[in-house]
C-alpha cells in the first residue's frame, strides 16, 4: 500500500488557492508524520484562512482528514 499527503491552502491576501500533493509514502506512520507536520506549519498562520490536509491511501481511501478556517471578526452589533 501507498499513502499521499495532500494540501490545499486559501491565500487571504490575493484570494489565491495553492495545492500539492505533498510525497507518497510506503508505511502509514511515516504518511501520518507528514499530515501532523503539514497541520501545524498551516493551521493558524497569518497568511492562509482555509486549510485542508488529507492523508489518502492508493485504492482512494481517505484515512485522515482536517479542515480549518480563520475565525471571521464578530460584527458590529452596537446601535
Amino acid at each position: 500500500m501507498v499513502y499521499f499527503v495532500s494540501w490545499y491552502l486559501h491565500n487571504k491576501e490575493n484570494d489565491g488557492w495553492a495545492y500539492k500533493v505533498e510525497n507518497k509514502y510506503l508505511d502509514l506512520d511515516s504518511a501520518k508524520k507528514a499530515y501532523h507536520t503539514l497541520l501545524g506549519n498551516y493551521v493558524g498562520s497569518s497568511v492562509y484562512d482555509s486549510v485542508a490536509v488529507i492523508l489518502t491511501d492508493s485504492l482512494g481511501n481517505r484515512i485522515m482528514g482536517e479542515f480549518w478556517q480563520a475565525p471571521q471578526p464578530e460584527p458590529n452589533t452596537e446601535e
